[in-house]
């Protein structure tokens, strides 16, 4: 049998076919115009992944409303009527090398700040005070209902302009998570309390983009367990993905939530955590699910990237930081070329530029990278 033969077998999503089991991962690179549209510099990036061999390319996180769902500085504006020339520029970039063309459907939530909206305050499920400490109000009916409809106007767009699937962002505190977690939504309507409660606004973002699209693949990223006190656990992460089971093509199984300091480190782990620490979600949801689950964190190697393949703990794995190190990782290790790969240090570089003064994601071992 031919070396990593499971990381390098194709896979049926959806109506999709895999061309491997890699996923590049959505990153927030910050290479967008006043307007909010990608520049030839950020287009150029997701062209060279697809390049490399990955299979799916995803753009990064975009807000379907851009009035109140911005969570960074600048982001592409999905919800204008004149982003289809440049996103349907971003697909064929994508496709021109053989990958599935994705991008990261969200909504900041709670999670914005006044500044990123000028001024105006930040809405979520419940009235509280974000980590940023600005005000944050709770969403009427109609305001949930709108961000609803965004979705699959959202995701209908990128159907539109050639992509080929969607990534619904439910993971890592953003508002559809927002609404999943016990320690963010405190309502006492039909859109909190109980579990199924909590789960509605996903579940009904879900069913929106399947009405409208009908059957464009749609990936979700969940966080499996938020690891905090006072938040949702595996066992509700189970529960929430036998919800979506037949509503969906692709689990993305991360972890954690930026409203806990603690968590924010799991999902992006450093030098000092384990490879492949978060790969035990995956393999739990594999234990309850029949649709194909993708895992991720610190997994940078194809050897573990095999075995956790062929173990049958996940079904791809998905990975943001190796190819951005590295964006011919999967090429490199399909052509026998694994000595030649320019691995990832995970120092967090790319996320400590993006967050700092520079706003730009820049990497360690890649100069490239950013420029």
């Amino acid at each position: 049998m031919a070396e990593y033969s499971h990381l390098l077998s194709p896979l049926k999503v959806g109506k999709l076919t895999l061309r491997n089991r890699i996923e590049a991962s959505a990153t927030s690179l910050q290479e967008f115009d006043s307007r909010g549209f990608m520049k030839p510099s950020g287009i150029a990036y997701y062209r060279e992944k697809a390049a490399g061999g990955s299979a799916i390319v995803v753009v990064g996180e975009t807000p379907v409303i851009t009035a109140t769902g911005l969570s960074h500085k600048n982001m592409f504006c999905i919800d204008d009527p004149d982003c289809m020339p440049n996103l349907t520029e971003l697909a064929d970039a994508i496709h021109q090398h053989g990958a599935i063309a994705s991008l990261q459907l969200a909504h900041g939530g709670a999670l914005c700040t006044r500044e990123f909206l000028k001024g105006r305050n930040p809405i979520g499920p419940s009235p509280m005070i974000n980590p940023m400490g600005d005000p944050v109000d709770g969403m009427t009916e109609d305001q949930i209902y709108e961000v609803i409809e965004a979705f699959g106007d959202g995701a209908l767009t990128l159907k539109r302009a050639g992509f080929d699937m969607c990534q619904v962002h439910a993971g890592h505190g953003w508002l559809v998570g927002q609404f999943l977690s016990p320690l963010i939504n405190k309502r006492k309507d039909k859109w909190g309390g109980s579990l199924e409660n909590r789960a509605r606004f996903m579940l009904t973002v879900v069913d929106n983009i399947r009405k409208k699209c009908g059957d464009f693949p749609i990936e979700v990223r969940i966080s499996g367990s938020e690891e905090c006190e006072g938040a949702y656990t595996l066992a509700d992460g189970i529960e929430y993905a036998k919800m979506l089971d037949d509503k969906i093509d692709l689990f993305n199984v991360s972890v954690g939530t930026v409203f806990n300091p603690a968590g924010r480190t799991v999902a992006s782990p450093a030098p000092y955590n384990p490879r492949g620490m978060n790969v035990y979600l995956a393999a739990e949801f594999k234990k309850h699910v029949k649709t194909p689950v993708a895992t991720l964190g610190g997994i940078n190697t194809p050897e573990l990237m095999e075995d956790i393949i062929s173990s049958g703990k996940a079904d791809v794995i998905c990975t943001a930081r190796t190819v951005i190190a590295d964006p011919y990782f999967a090429k490199k290790v399909a052509v026998g070329k694994k000595n030649e790969v320019r691995h990832c240090l995970r120092c967090l570089n790319c996320m400590d530029n993006m967050l700092g003064p520079t706003k730009k994601l820049y990497c360690a071992v890649n100069p490239k990278i950013g420029r």
